[in-house]
Protein backbone atom coordinates (compact mmCIF):
# COMPACT_ATOMS: atom_id res chain seq x y z
CA UNK A 1 0.00 0.00 0.00
CA UNK A 2 2.15 2.44 1.00
CA UNK A 3 4.18 2.43 -2.79
CA UNK A 4 1.34 4.26 -3.79
CA UNK A 5 1.63 2.04 -7.45
CA UNK A 6 4.84 4.73 -8.11
CA UNK A 7 6.84 1.56 -8.79
CA UNK A 8 4.53 1.28 -11.74
CA UNK A 9 5.11 5.35 -12.53
CA UNK A 10 8.97 4.45 -12.56
CA UNK A 11 8.70 1.44 -14.63
CA UNK A 12 6.41 3.71 -17.57
CA UNK A 13 8.79 6.96 -17.03
CA UNK A 14 11.64 5.08 -16.50
CA UNK A 15 12.93 5.55 -20.54
CA UNK A 16 11.69 8.99 -20.81
CA UNK A 17 11.35 11.34 -17.55
CA UNK A 18 9.40 14.40 -17.08
CA UNK A 19 11.11 17.79 -17.17
CA UNK A 20 14.62 16.94 -18.40
CA UNK A 21 14.97 14.99 -15.09
CA UNK A 22 17.03 11.13 -16.05
CA UNK A 23 15.94 8.02 -15.06
CA UNK A 24 18.03 7.58 -11.79
CA UNK A 25 17.04 11.13 -10.38
CA UNK A 26 13.25 9.58 -11.23
CA UNK A 27 13.62 6.21 -8.75
CA UNK A 28 15.23 8.56 -6.33
CA UNK A 29 11.67 10.85 -6.66
CA UNK A 30 9.57 7.66 -6.29
CA UNK A 31 11.10 5.67 -3.68
CA UNK A 32 11.61 8.62 -1.46
CA UNK A 33 7.86 9.16 -1.87
CA UNK A 34 7.06 6.00 -0.78
CA UNK A 35 9.64 6.24 2.17
CA UNK A 36 7.86 8.70 3.75
CA UNK A 37 4.46 7.12 3.24
CA UNK A 38 5.67 4.42 4.61
CA UNK A 39 7.25 6.02 7.85
CA UNK A 40 4.44 7.89 8.30
CA UNK A 41 1.96 4.81 8.44
CA UNK A 42 4.28 2.96 10.64
CA UNK A 43 4.56 5.40 13.23
CA UNK A 44 0.65 6.29 13.43
CA UNK A 45 -0.54 2.16 13.75
CA UNK A 46 2.73 1.83 16.21
CA UNK A 47 1.81 4.49 18.53
CA UNK A 48 -1.84 5.18 17.94
CA UNK A 49 -3.23 1.58 17.47
CA UNK A 50 -0.85 -1.05 17.10
CA UNK A 51 -3.22 -3.75 19.31
CA UNK A 52 -5.71 -3.14 16.90
CA UNK A 53 -3.63 -3.44 13.95
CA UNK A 54 -2.15 -7.03 15.46
CA UNK A 55 -5.53 -8.20 16.06
CA UNK A 56 -6.88 -7.64 12.30
CA UNK A 57 -4.11 -9.65 11.31
CA UNK A 58 -4.17 -12.14 13.51
CA UNK A 59 -0.68 -11.49 15.57
CA UNK A 60 -2.83 -11.27 19.02
CA UNK A 61 -0.79 -14.16 20.57
CA UNK A 62 2.29 -11.59 19.81
CA UNK A 63 1.02 -8.94 20.94
CA UNK A 64 1.22 -4.83 19.58
CA UNK A 65 5.33 -4.97 19.79
CA UNK A 66 5.32 -6.88 16.75
CA UNK A 67 3.58 -4.30 15.05
CA UNK A 68 6.71 -1.70 14.18
CA UNK A 69 8.76 -4.81 13.24
CA UNK A 70 6.00 -5.68 10.79
CA UNK A 71 6.33 -2.13 9.25
CA UNK A 72 10.08 -2.50 9.15
CA UNK A 73 10.19 -5.79 7.25
CA UNK A 74 7.48 -3.93 4.98
CA UNK A 75 9.83 -0.93 4.16
CA UNK A 76 12.75 -3.21 3.36
CA UNK A 77 10.52 -5.22 1.20
CA UNK A 78 9.45 -1.96 -0.48
CA UNK A 79 13.41 -0.67 -0.90
CA UNK A 80 14.39 -4.13 -2.63
CA UNK A 81 11.14 -4.15 -4.68
CA UNK A 82 12.27 -0.84 -6.45
CA UNK A 83 15.58 -2.20 -6.62
CA UNK A 84 14.54 -5.20 -8.15
CA UNK A 85 12.76 -2.68 -10.59
CA UNK A 86 15.84 -0.75 -11.13
CA UNK A 87 18.19 -3.53 -11.68
CA UNK A 88 15.68 -4.71 -14.97
CA UNK A 89 15.22 -1.52 -16.45
CA UNK A 90 19.14 -0.68 -16.35
CA UNK A 91 19.82 -4.32 -17.95
CA UNK A 92 21.99 -5.73 -14.86
CA UNK A 93 20.32 -9.23 -15.59
CA UNK A 94 22.72 -11.08 -13.60
CA UNK A 95 22.07 -9.41 -10.61
CA UNK A 96 18.50 -8.54 -11.44
CA UNK A 97 18.17 -12.26 -11.08
CA UNK A 98 20.19 -12.75 -8.06
CA UNK A 99 17.84 -10.13 -5.97
CA UNK A 100 14.59 -11.49 -7.39
CA UNK A 101 15.63 -15.19 -5.91
CA UNK A 102 16.78 -13.74 -2.65
CA UNK A 103 13.58 -11.73 -2.51
CA UNK A 104 11.75 -14.99 -2.75
CA UNK A 105 14.01 -16.56 -0.46
CA UNK A 106 12.72 -13.58 1.86
CA UNK A 107 9.73 -14.00 2.41
CA UNK A 108 9.57 -17.27 3.55
CA UNK A 109 12.35 -19.41 3.11
CA UNK A 110 15.11 -17.76 5.45
CA UNK A 111 13.21 -16.77 8.44
CA UNK A 112 12.08 -20.84 8.61
CA UNK A 113 15.47 -21.44 8.99
CA UNK A 114 14.69 -20.16 12.50
CA UNK A 115 12.76 -22.50 13.19
CA UNK A 116 15.75 -24.92 14.00
CA UNK A 117 16.70 -23.38 16.83
CA UNK A 118 13.86 -21.68 18.16
CA UNK A 119 10.07 -21.79 18.65
CA UNK A 120 9.93 -17.92 19.43
CA UNK A 121 7.57 -15.68 16.95
CA UNK A 122 9.89 -12.39 17.77
CA UNK A 123 13.05 -14.80 16.58
CA UNK A 124 10.85 -15.18 12.85
CA UNK A 125 10.23 -11.42 13.05
CA UNK A 126 13.60 -10.43 13.23
CA UNK A 127 15.08 -12.90 10.79
CA UNK A 128 13.08 -11.77 8.05
CA UNK A 129 13.46 -8.31 8.96
CA UNK A 130 17.23 -8.77 8.74
CA UNK A 131 16.77 -10.89 5.64
CA UNK A 132 14.97 -8.22 3.83
CA UNK A 133 16.94 -5.55 5.52
CA UNK A 134 20.19 -7.38 4.41
CA UNK A 135 19.19 -7.63 0.41
CA UNK A 136 18.23 -4.23 0.67
CA UNK A 137 21.60 -2.94 1.88
CA UNK A 138 23.88 -5.18 0.03
CA UNK A 139 21.75 -4.18 -3.38
CA UNK A 140 20.89 -0.66 -2.09
CA UNK A 141 25.03 0.54 -1.78
CA UNK A 142 25.56 0.95 -5.09
CA UNK A 143 22.29 3.33 -5.45
CA UNK A 144 23.65 5.43 -2.49
CA UNK A 145 23.86 8.56 -3.88
CA UNK A 146 20.46 8.70 -5.67
CA UNK A 147 18.43 10.33 -2.72
CA UNK A 148 20.57 13.05 -3.65
CA UNK A 149 20.11 13.14 -6.93
CA UNK A 150 16.02 12.70 -5.72
CA UNK A 151 15.76 15.98 -4.70
CA UNK A 152 16.49 18.03 -8.21
CA UNK A 153 13.06 15.90 -9.42
CA UNK A 154 11.06 17.19 -6.92
CA UNK A 155 9.33 19.79 -9.24
CA UNK A 156 5.84 20.53 -10.14
CA UNK A 157 6.06 18.93 -13.48
CA UNK A 158 7.35 15.63 -12.68
CA UNK A 159 5.12 15.41 -9.80
CA UNK A 160 2.09 16.49 -12.14
CA UNK A 161 3.08 13.22 -14.40
CA UNK A 162 4.19 10.83 -12.27
CA UNK A 163 2.07 10.65 -9.10
CA UNK A 164 -1.49 10.59 -10.86
CA UNK A 165 -0.19 7.56 -13.04
CA UNK A 166 0.75 5.52 -10.13
CA UNK A 167 -2.20 6.51 -7.58
CA UNK A 168 -4.37 5.78 -10.46
CA UNK A 169 -2.60 1.89 -10.40
CA UNK A 170 -2.77 1.88 -7.32
CA UNK A 171 -5.69 0.22 -6.55
CA UNK A 172 -5.38 -2.92 -8.18
CA UNK A 173 -2.18 -3.48 -6.71
CA UNK A 174 -3.57 -2.86 -3.29
CA UNK A 175 -6.49 -5.03 -4.03
CA UNK A 176 -4.32 -7.58 -5.25
CA UNK A 177 -2.76 -7.42 -1.12
CA UNK A 178 -5.11 -7.21 0.69
CA UNK A 179 -6.97 -10.30 -0.87
CA UNK A 180 -4.01 -12.01 0.47
CA UNK A 181 -3.94 -10.92 3.51
CA UNK A 182 -7.37 -10.46 4.60
CA UNK A 183 -7.83 -14.02 3.81
CA UNK A 184 -5.50 -14.82 5.89
CA UNK A 185 -6.73 -13.22 8.85
CA UNK A 186 -9.93 -14.66 7.91
CA UNK A 187 -8.98 -18.40 8.06
CA UNK A 188 -6.70 -17.43 11.01
CA UNK A 189 -9.12 -15.84 13.28
CA UNK A 190 -11.47 -18.47 12.51
CA UNK A 191 -9.21 -21.87 11.79
CA UNK A 192 -6.59 -21.21 13.68
CA UNK A 193 -2.51 -20.60 12.37
CA UNK A 194 -2.54 -24.03 11.03
CA UNK A 195 -4.89 -23.69 8.30
CA UNK A 196 -3.80 -20.43 7.69
CA UNK A 197 -0.08 -21.57 7.59
CA UNK A 198 -1.25 -23.65 4.86
CA UNK A 199 -2.91 -21.58 3.08
CA UNK A 200 -0.03 -18.92 3.04
CA UNK A 201 2.36 -21.26 1.41
CA UNK A 202 0.02 -22.35 -1.33
CA UNK A 203 -0.48 -18.89 -2.07
CA UNK A 204 3.12 -17.85 -1.79
CA UNK A 205 4.38 -21.17 -4.09
CA UNK A 206 1.49 -20.06 -7.13
CA UNK A 207 3.47 -16.59 -6.73
CA UNK A 208 6.92 -18.39 -6.83
CA UNK A 209 5.87 -20.40 -10.13
CA UNK A 210 4.54 -16.97 -11.64
CA UNK A 211 7.35 -14.94 -10.74
CA UNK A 212 10.17 -17.84 -12.63
CA UNK A 213 7.14 -17.98 -15.77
Amino acid sequence: IGILGLDQSLLRFYGEPPAGRTGRQLFGFCLTISALVMTAAGLFFSLVCPDWLAGILSFQAMGSGVVPLLFLNAFFYMWVRYLNVLLRLEGKVGFYTLETLLMQGCYNLFYLVAGFFTSDPYAFALVSVLSFGGVALVFGLRYRGVFREARQAFTKPVAKQILPYGLALAPTQIMLYLNNTFSLAFLGNSLGTTVQGTFAFGVRLSQLVTTIQ
